[in-house]
């Protein structure tokens, strides 16, 4: 039986989960980050980081070793099934990089910032008071939060429409879906102070 008390448990280590255990792992909390296939791993994805990533690369201290394994991009191009393309100047450099790349640098650095990396499958959590359990498989054990609360962050969808046309007869247009954050979701900075109000 397994049983071990954290700050803080991080189900999911791709970057947004590896980003988070890393910060909170340097502010000082126990932190365990959870993930189902950890790498090495290879993801189909755009490969790309916006402007607006190198500031959060250069936060993780990460942005260094990336950028040289990476290629600098500077312009961004669309095209439509129906070969119509449009091509524009990025206000500043982005990156290309493989998710390969980048999940491994990230989760390297997680775990020199001391967080505990655990590869496995989160079944469910349940919170009794003030403690969350962790159930999960093939490992059979607790893990516990002595402060556990959950983050109060909501997302919605929301259809956006495109100006294309859809590849399809009719004047449908193509459609896609995204996830925005609630205007009332906590900003990184305050989610970060009510961690430091917990770890006191």
């Amino acid at each position: 039986m397994l049983s071990a008390s954290y700050d803080v448990g991080v189900v999911g280590g791709g970057p947004a989960g590896t980003s988070l255990a890393i910060q909170l792992a340097e502010a000082g909390a126990r932190v365990l980050l959870v993930e189902k296939k950890p790498p090495p791993r290879d993801k189909l994805c755009g490969e790309f980081l916006s402007p607006e990533a190198r500031l959060d690369l250069a936060r993780l201290k990460v942005l260094d070793e990336i950028s040289t394994k990476g290629a600098s991009m500077h312009e961004a191009r669309f095209t439509v099934p129906s070969g119509a393309e449009s091509t524009f100047a990025l206000p500043a450099p982005g990156l290309g990089v493989s998710r390969l790349l980048l999940d491994a640098t990230l989760w390297e650095r997680a775990r020199g910032a001391g967080a505990r990396l655990l590869e496995d499958r989160v079944r469910a959590i349940e919170a009794a008071g003030t403690h969350a359990e962790r159930a999960s498989r093939p490992c059979s054990g607790a893990l516990r939060s002595p402060d556990a609360a959950p983050a109060p962050t909501e997302a919605h969808r929301e259809r956006v429409q495109s100006t294309q046309r859809a590849p399809r007869r009719g004047d449908r247009r193509a459609r896609s879906t995204l996830y925005k954050l609630d205007e009332r979701a906590p900003s990184k900075g305050q989610l970060a102070a009510r961690v430091h109000e917990l770890l006191r």
